[in-house]
């Protein structure tokens, strides 16, 4: 996977923390000041462009990310499953409504956290 703009933070941090003091990276791996490329090239050619690195990374930068898509997860899985019953019953129907209002307000709720969280940092 080609390096994108979404893991160039990351990079940086990397770079930061290998010791190589740089002002930024660019797409195609080009550190300023200049001076510091070879320096920062071992970080960039070693760096993970796959998405479960940058998952695990935003992970760590917004933990109720973690939480919202193992919901989001659960919450498809759940519809999945109710929309798989050929006749429900009404009492089914109603629980699963009950069930959707109950995750759609669990994921609202952490998505207004992670928002706040973005906004702070």
């Amino acid at each position: 996977m080609p390096l994108t703009s979404a893991h160039l933070p990351r990079l940086v941090t990397a770079i930061r923390a290998a010791g190589v003091a740089i002002d930024g990276v660019d797409i195609n791996g080009r550190v300023t000041p200049t001076t510091l490329q070879a320096a920062a090239q071992a970080t960039i050619n070693a760096f993970d462009t796959s998405q479960s690195a940058q998952d695990v990374w935003l992970d760590g930068l917004f933990p109720d990310l973690a939480a919202l898509r193992d919901q989001a997860t659960q919450a498809i899985a759940d519809i999945n499953t109710y929309v798989a019953i050929a006749s429900p019953t009404n009492a089914q129907a109603i629980a699963e409504v009950r069930a959707i209002d109950v995750r759609q307000r669990a994921i609202i709720k952490a998505l207004k956290i992670l928002a706040m969280s973005a906004i702070r940092t």
